[in-house]
Order: C-alpha cells, then sequence, then structure tokens
C-alpha cells in the first residue's frame, strides 16, 4: 500500500503564526510517527523572516503547488480564497484555525479544530501539552513569537486566558 504524502501549510506569503504553525505542527505529528513535510507558498512575512534569523533557523523551501501531496492539514487557515491555487479543499484533512469567519462547510473530509483564540499558535501549543510532548526550542520560539504577535503583546481584545497560558508553557521552555 502506498504510503500517503502529508502537507502543513498555511496560506501564500504566511505571517509569522501560519508559518510557526505549519514548522510546529510539522514537528509534532512527525514525533508521533507520521510521514508529513511542512511547506511554505510564496515568501514567509518579514516578521517570520526576522524569528528565523534570530533562531539561526533555515525555513522551509518554497513550494510551487501542493500537487504531490496526498493530503493537506491547514493551520492557521480556512477561506477558500486564501488558499494556494494547487490546494484542493477535496484533499484538506484537517484544519486548526483560530478565525470564526470562515469556509470550513468547503473542505469535506476535513477534521477541524476552529477555536476563538488570540493566535492559532495556542492551540498547536495546546497539542503539545496535552500530549506532553517537547517541542524543540526553534518550535517554542516560533510558537511563543506568534502568540505575543497576534495578541499584540497581549493587549488585543482577542487575547484570550488560552493564549496567556500557552505563552507561559511555552516561555518555561526557552531562553529568550
Amino acid at each position: 500500500m502506498k504510503k500517503l504524502k502529508i502537507l502543513v501549510a498555511s496560506y501564500p506569503s504566511p505571517d509569522l503564526d501560519g508559518f510557526a504553525c505549519s514548522v510546529a505542527y510539522t514537528e509534532l505529528l512527525r514525533k508521533n510517527g507520521k510521514d508529513v513535510r511542512e511547506g511554505i507558498f510564496g515568501t514567509a512575512h518579514d516578521e517570520a523572516q526576522f524569528v528565523c534569523s534570530y533562531l539561526q533557523y533555515k525555513p522551509p523551501q518554497s513550494l510551487k503547488n501542493a500537487n504531490e501531496f496526498d493530503q493537506i492539514i491547514l493551520v492557521d487557515c480556512s477561506e477558500l480564497n486564501g488558499l494556494h491555487k494547487s490546494i484542493k479543499p477535496e484533499n484538506v484533512i484537517e484544519i486548526i484555525d483560530h478565525r470564526m469567519q470562515n469556509d470550513a462547510d468547503q473542505f469535506p473530509k476535513a477534521i477541524l479544530q476552529i477555536e476563538k483564540v488570540g493566535s492559532a499558535a495556542t492551540l498547536i501549543a495546546e497539542k503539545f501539552a496535552a500530549q506532553n510532548i517537547e517541542p524543540t526550542k526553534e518550535s517554542a520560539m516560533l510558537l511563543y513569537s506568534a502568540i505575543v504577535s497576534n495578541t499584540l503583546n497581549f493587549m488585543a481584545t482577542v487575547t484570550t486566558e488560552r493564549d496567556r497560558k500557552m505563552a507561559q508553557w511555552l516561555h518555561n521552555k526557552i531562553d529568550i
């Protein structure tokens, strides 16, 4: 039986939240034995590039299309008009997002986790914590930075106690 290739991606030219979620969720899935790859379409926003530079982390190469992947997991993305043109909704098997306005009903095979928090990175961090799996320093720093950024240092009205709790959990794992 052919092994399925799974891509974890966000919308094209992702911000720090989408980028961090792609990298960290790929790590978590690999630690759980999944054959998965992170990918970005276009170029990550400046903020994501800055954090990668600070960490001396080489981001994944930009993808041209999703055709080589049998299944797609979307993070920080759940709207059709935000997808790369090569992603077919019927190939999406999971969506993790924090936007309440979405097109989730357009993804017939997707398991959905769409919850109102300040950052999708909070949802990914909660998955690490729930499974008692330690993220690498790079993933922890990317997730922490994404939460801080998306919540505007916990001052934005979208900030939840879950964001604060996961930021603290991540902060305890890294040396900032």
